[in-house]
C-alpha cells in the first residue's frame, strides 16, 4: 500500500501535539489561534464555541504544549484538558463538546492523559495531583465520595423583561437520579443595579413529584446542585 499526505488547510494548526483526536473518521482539535476545529473531509470547519473567550483568555500560553484531547464516546463528547493560568503549570481544567447536541461544558479537573473506552470498558484519566488513575463514567460517585456538581441556567425573562412572570411549582424530570439534589430559583425585578428579589431552594429526592411554591419577578434563573442524603 502507498500512503500520501494532502494539505487541506493553511490556518488553524493544532496548539499542541496531543490537542487533536479522532472518532469514526472525524477529527477535532484546538488550534493555535484559539478556535476549535473539526474535519470530516473537504476543508476544516470552525466549531462555534460560545465560551471560547473564557477558555482562551485563561489558558496558560507558556504551558500550551500540554493541552490534550480525548474522546468520551458513550456520551458523544470530545474533551480538551488545558493548563489554566489561575491554577498552576499542569492541566487543571477541561472543555467538552457534544457533537450530537452541539453543546459545550467546562469544569475543573486535574488530568494529564486520557484513554478512551474500548480495550477498557470505561475511559481512564491520570490525575496530576495524587498520581492516580481513575475510571470515568463508572458508577455514581467519586471513588466512594459524593460527586460535587452544579448546573445553572442563564437569566431568563418574558418579552425582554417587560413583563412579570409567576412560577408556582417545579416538576423534576430526571430519568436516573441517584441521591438528593437541590433546586434554587432566583428572581430579580430589574436587569441592572438591583439586588435579588427572592430566592427559593427545594430539596429534590428521587421520588419527588413536584415542589410547590409561588414567586415572581421580571428575570429568573435556576441552579441545580448535589445535596447530602
Amino acid at each position: 500500500d502507498v500512503f500520501s499526505f494532502e494539505k487541506v488547510g493553511s490556518v488553524g494548526g493544532a496548539i499542541s501535539q496531543h490537542a487533536v483526536t479522532e472518532y469514526n473518521g472525524q477529527a477535532f482539535w484546538l488550534s493555535n489561534n484559539g478556535q476549535f476545529y473539526t474535519y470530516r473531509g473537504g476543508t476544516p470547519q470552525i466549531l462555534q464555541c460560545p465560551i471560547r473567550e473564557t477558555i482562551w483568555g485563561n489558558l496558560d500560553q507558556d504551558q500550551a504544549d500540554k493541552v490534550f484531547a480525548g474522546i468520551n464516546a458513550e456520551f458523544n463528547e470530545v474533551w480538551w484538558f488545558y493548563p489554566d493560568s489561575r491554577d498552576g503549570d499542569e492541566c487543571s481544567r477541561y472543555v467538552a463538546f457534544n457533537w450530537v447536541d452541539n453543546h459545550w461544558t467546562i469544569g475543573v479537573m486535574d488530568r494529564s492523559s486520557w484513554i478512551q473506552g474500548g480495550v477498557f470498558q470505561y475511559p481512564i484519566g491520570f490525575d496530576t495531583t495524587n498520581s492516580k488513575l481513575y475510571y470515568h463514567e463508572k458508577g455514581t460517585d467519586a471513588d466512594g465520595s459524593t460527586l460535587p456538581w452544579h448546573l445553572e441556567t442563564g437569566k431568563f425573562d418574558i418579552d425582554d423583561g417587560h413583563k412579570h412572570f409567576n412560577i408556582k411549582r417545579y416538576i423534576p424530570d430526571f430519568a436516573r437520579q441517584v441521591g438528593n439534589l437541590t433546586a434554587t430559583f432566583n428572581f430579580w425585578n430589574r436587569a441592572r443595579g438591583s439586588e435579588m428579589n427572592t430566592a427559593s431552594t427545594h430539596t429534590i429526592t428521587p421520588t419527588t413529584e413536584e415542589a410547590l411554591f409561588r414567586h415572581s419577578g421580571r428575570i429568573g434563573s435556576i441552579k441545580w446542585e448535589n445535596a447530602s442524603g
